[in-house]
């Protein structure tokens, strides 16, 4: 399983694993979402990550922010962690393998801190079996997060 940076040629590929999470997601919501992280935006440091097999199928994507924590200082913020594979091993291994990029990617832009936020998932909520590859990886929980949806601004 090798961590690639998601490219604009494999923004519709990924569609399908953002959908899994998002089952409303529509391919132009996904691929305004995907080509704002690929785009340069200094200062602002952004992207997405992919794991891919050998024939660059992808299995797991992250979408991650850079920015300023008060409590850590300079933080990688990991989102929309989304796995998909038709065998648990290979899925676990995907993950694994984001978890190992990801820290290396915070380490090489000096980040004090990573952090991944989980999104509420749907019934069953199945990023909870993303949850043991991070443990293991030492991560612990942190902060609760808590969202209000304003409708109409």
């Amino acid at each position: 399983m090798r961590v690639l940076p998601l490219t604009n040629g494999k923004i519709s590929q990924a569609y399908p694993l953002a959908q899994l999470s998002h089952p409303q997601l529509s391919l132009e919501a996904w691929t305004q979402f995907a080509a704002l992280h690929l785009a340069p935006a200094l200062p602002l440091e952004r992207g997405i990550l992919t794991a891919e097999d050998d024939q660059g199928t992808i299995y797991a994507l992250l979408a991650y922010t850079i920015d300023p924590d008060l409590d850590h200082g300079r933080a990688l913020i990991a989102r929309e962690v989304i796995a998909a594979a038709p065998l648990h091993c290979t899925r676990s291994t995907a993950v694994a393998a984001l978890v190992q990029a990801t820290e290396r990617l915070a380490r090489e832009k000096r980040c004090m801190a990573l952090k991944t936020h989980f999104g509420a998932g749907g019934e069953g909520h199945p990023e909870r079996s993303l949850h043991a590859p991070l443990l293991a990886a030492g991560h612990a929980p942190d902060h609760v997060m808590l969202c209000k949806t304003l409708v109409g601004h």
